[in-house]
C-alpha cells in the first residue's frame, strides 16, 4: 500500500486574503439573490397581473360591473365605496321603449383604494359604457360594453390601464338586486379572468 497525502484546507491568515474572500462573498450573494423579495416586476407602465386581478374582483365584489344592469328611466348616480378609501360613481340616463331599456354610462373611480398581490394601489379615471336589458318574468336581463383607461399608482410607479369589457347583467326586481353575469374582454392588457 501505498501512503495517501492527505492535504489540510488552506486558510488565509493574511487579513487582505480574507478581506478579498469575504468580498466575493458578498458578491455571489448579491448576484444569487438580486430582486430577492420584489418577486416579478412588470414592464414600466404595466400594472401587474395581481393587481389587475384585485381590481376586476373587487369590483365585482363591490357590485361596480353589475350596476349598470339596473338603469331604467331616469337613471341615478350610484355610489361604491373601494376597501381602501375613495370610490367609484356610476351615473347615466336611459330610454325605456315599452319592455325594453338602452341605457348610456361614465363610470368614474376617484381615488379608489385597492389592494393585491401584496401590493397597495389607487384607480382614478372614466370608463364610458353603453347597453341595454329588457323585461324577463321576474328580472332585467341584458348587458353592456364599457371602454375607457384608468390611471394607477403603486409604490412609486404610475400607468395606464386600458378597459374594453363587454358584460352580461341581470338585474332582479323582486330583490332589488344586481349581478353581473360573464366579462368578457381585456383589463390593463390582460385578458379578463387570465391573470398570471
Amino acid at each position: 500500500m501505498q501512503p495517501v497525502a492527505v492535504r489540510a484546507p488552506v486558510r488565509a491568515t493574511r487579513p487582505f486574503e480574507r478581506e478579498v474572500k469575504r468580498l466575493s462573498a458578498l458578491f455571489l450573494a448579491a448576484v444569487a439573490c438580486q430582486g430577492c423579495g420584489s418577486g416579478p416586476q412588470a414592464p414600466e407602465g404595466e400594472l401587474p397581473g395581481p393587481q389587475v386581478r384585485a381590481l376586476h374582483d373587487s369590483f365585482l365584489e363591490m357590485g361596480v360591473w353589475a350596476a349598470p344592469g339596473a338603469f331604467g328611466s331616469p337613471s341615478p348616480i350610484m355610489r361604491f365605496d373601494c376597501p381602501n378609501g375613495g370610490g367609484v360613481n356610476i351615473a347615466g340616463e336611459g330610454s325605456l321603449d315599452g319592455e325594453t331599456v338602452d341605457y348610456s354610462f361614465v363610470l368614474t373611480a376617484t381615488e379608489c383604494g385597492l389592494a393585491g398581490g401584496g401590493a397597495a394601489f389607487v384607480v382614478d379615471g372614466e370608463l364610458s359604457g353603453s347597453g341595454g336589458h329588457s323585461r324577463s318574468e321576474d328580472a332585467l336581463v341584458g348587458g353592456y360594453r364599457v371602454e375607457g383607461e384608468l390611471i394607477w399608482e403603486a409604490e412609486g410607479r404610475s400607468g395606464a390601464c386600458v378597459a374594453a369589457l363587454d358584460v352580461a347583467t341581470r338585474y332582479y326586481l323582486t330583490e332589488e338586486q344586481a349581478e353581473a353575469g360573464s366579462v368578457d374582454g381585456t383589463l390593463c392588457g390582460l385578458p379578463v379572468g387570465r391573470y398570471p
